[in-house]
């Protein structure tokens, strides 16, 4: 595989994820950064967010003809990119493995 940059951090692979059916999904969507803003009594007068992020787990039906997805790889679901950053397989004696996709989409890293 190849080496591919991600922001600063560095993943393998570089592939797509095709030929999928979709079994079930967890996605959650934060804030990578909240900032509080105080008056000077300390009471909240403000709160800042910035750099949102998804992360989450999707279970993919993939028949055996496919090539199973990578970490580094990307996804695209429910119209979100996300890259791959771990995955699971299994496999049985009808012709399709059952993959379990760990995915994350942080914006300021996005490319």
């Amino acid at each position: 595989m190849a080496l591919l940059t991600k922001g600063t951090a560095f993943v393998f692979g570089t592939g797509t994820v095709t030929g999928a059916q979709v079994q079930s999904s967890s996605i959650t969507e934060d804030f990578g950064i909240r900032v509080e803003v105080k008056d000077a009594d300390g009471n909240l007068a403000g709160e800042g967010l910035g750099a949102p992020q998804a992360t989450g787990d999707i279970s993919l039906l993939i028949s055996s003809a496919y090539s199973i997805p990578s970490p580094g790889d990307a996804i695209t679901y429910d119209g979100q990119a996300f890259w791959i950053v771990g995955v699971e397989e299994s496999a049985s004696n009808d012709g399709y493995v059952e993959v379990s996709l760990k995915v994350e989409y942080i914006a300021s890293i996005a490319s």
